[in-house]
């Protein structure tokens, strides 16, 4: 499998006891920034005007709620995801999974239209970069091809966005998934402009690529969804004592875990959740719990 190297590290985390996941919030808080309990008022109503204090933004710190439990098992639902993790900022997925899940040795091949949080988070990462033609499937497979010749024996992470916003054009992503069949490569499709727009009841342009081991989706709840944040959705995830494997951070030897379950009370009757309903429960989590 081609997570099989981030069990093996997720395993080694777990042996030096340092391993971590995200939890409920309970017990005394020692650990966030929310020196003046605006969030335990929140909740209790005393605190209401007030948007979530800024420190629940941090998921490891205290930031974990049933509403982001909820949302991501209802974008699980509605995308066909195996896992999906819920970012409080839109800008913030691309910059961490760059960061984070491509390692030295790898080689990214970015599209050179692709959004600016892309650029940086490859530019902080440890992975060598380059960039392709836009929408050039030939380009991106020669970048590839001619990696490895010169040394390159990483995995390679192909990185586009399904709808580009400027000029309206889609990439061509059944070429683009046979390359990263082709040479073993992950593909990283950001859906901010499709979400709630394209596919079968705006769930997205990846849609029929559902289930791939090898693909990693970016939804923003912002534009069409009328909130704000983003998910982070895998297609197919890999399983660690029990739990789905949904973001790692190797650089500090920190792991997230979203150990989520497959929700079946998130499809309605009707056969699925609608782009409106997604778009609700983001906001409800956004006004109560930014993530």
């Amino acid at each position: 499998m081609k997570l099989d190297a981030y069990v093996t590290a997720l395993h080694a985390l777990k042996e030096d006891d340092r391993l971590r996941g995200l939890k409920p919030r309970t017990g005394v808080d020692f650990a966030s920034n929310d020196y003046l309990a605006l969030a335990s008022a929140y909740e209790s109503g005393r605190g209401r005007g007030w948007h979530a204090d800024r420190s629940r933004r941090v998921g490891l710190l205290r930031g974990n709620r049933e509403e982001h439990e909820s949302l991501q098992a209802e974008a699980v639902s509605f995308f066909g995801a195996r896992t999906a993790i819920f970012f409080g900022v839109g800008y913030i997925p691309n910059f961490a999974h760059l960061t984070t899940l491509p390692q030295r040795g790898d080689l990214l091949v970015l599209d050179s239209l692709v959004h600016a949080s892309v650029h940086e988070g490859a530019c902080a990462g440890r992975a060598e970069f380059q960039i392709s033609v836009h929408n050039d499937s030939c380009s991106v497979e020669n970048i590839i091809r001619d990696w490895r010749p010169k040394g390159g024996i990483g995995r390679a992470w192909i990185v586009v966005e399904s709808l580009y916003s400027m000029d309206g054009d889609f990439a061509p992503l059944e070429d683009l998934v046979a390359i990263a069949d082709r040479y073993d490569a992950f593909l990283i499709v950001d859906e901010a402009h499709a979400t709630g727009v394209y596919g079968e009841q705006g769930r997205e342009l990846t849609g029929p690529y559902e289930g791939r081991e090898n693909l990693l989706v970016v939804h923003t709840c912002g534009k069409a969804l009328s909130a704000a944040g983003a998910l982070h959705c895998m297609r197919c995830a890999a399983r660690f004592h029990g739990q789905s494997l949904s973001s790692i951070h190797l650089r500090r030897r920190t792991l997230v875990l979203d150990g989520h379950r497959r929700a079946g009370s998130a499809v309605d009757p009707a056969g699925g959740v609608r782009a409106s309903a997604a778009s609700g429960q983001a906001r409800r989590v956004y006004a109560s719990a930014d993530a």
